[in-house]
């Protein structure tokens, strides 16, 4: 979404060989995704993820009473990405989040320059989960700054695809909000990089 202001593009699997054997790697909503459940699949004993899942604004009056339901479900869906992500891959998943605030601006339109401020917070949370899927050790968002520590063992622990990968681009059914909210956002701010982020990001690169 907001990532395409600043690049397009790139054919990384996201899978990379080491001593440790096959890890992979994978950022934020690509956890919900069935395409990177996909790449990995019978390629991966370790999973690194990360994220910087934002909550709805908080200052665009009225949102967060109209939609309290949402975003309860949209820090539940945050929680429990990489869960079902080492659930359905059969290894271990060590997950990072940011925590604390957040803001900016958010894009209505790919072809002016009009956008709102966004002010919110971040949401889910830094977990360790075995090839189970079993939480060995987290940190929600909400309890600030920090670190975990817990041990897993290396390795599938399933057969690889035992369980189905669904015939669909999401992994979860996501809402109706999630899926509205993905297809603007990647509409606008496509159209923001073909504006003006592709020549900033040029200018900034040869400028080093």
């Amino acid at each position: 979404m907001w990532e395409n202001c600043f690049y397009i593009g790139g054919d990384d699997d996201g899978v990379f060989e080491t001593e440790l054997g096959g890890i992979g790697a994978a950022v934020c909503w690509e956890l919900i995704r069935t395409e990177t459940l996909s790449r990995m699949t019978g390629r991966v004993g370790l999973v690194i993820t990360g994220t910087h899942w934002w909550d709805l604004p908080g200052n665009w009056p009225a949102v967060p009473y109209l939609l309290r339901s949402g975003a309860r479900g949209n820090r539940k869906l945050s929680e429990q990405a990489p869960v079902d992500f080492a659930r359905r891959l059969g290894v271990p998943v060590i997950q990072a989040s940011h925590c604390g605030t957040l803001a900016g601006d958010f894009y209505l339109a790919p072809m002016w320059d009009a956008r709102l401020p966004y002010r919110t917070t971040f949401v889910g949370a830094t977990q360790i989960m075995d090839g189970w899927g079993r939480v060995v050790a987290q940190r929600n968002t909400q309890e600030g700054p920090g670190v975990v520590v817990g041990e897993v063992q290396l390795g599938q622990v399933r057969t690889a695809g035992s369980i189905a990968v669904p015939d669909r681009f999401w992994i979860p059914k996501l809402p109706v909000l999630h899926r509205l909210y993905w297809a603007h956002q990647n509409w606008a701010c496509k159209g923001m990089y073909q504006r003006v982020g592709r020549t900033k990001g040029l200018d900034a690169a040869a400028a080093r």
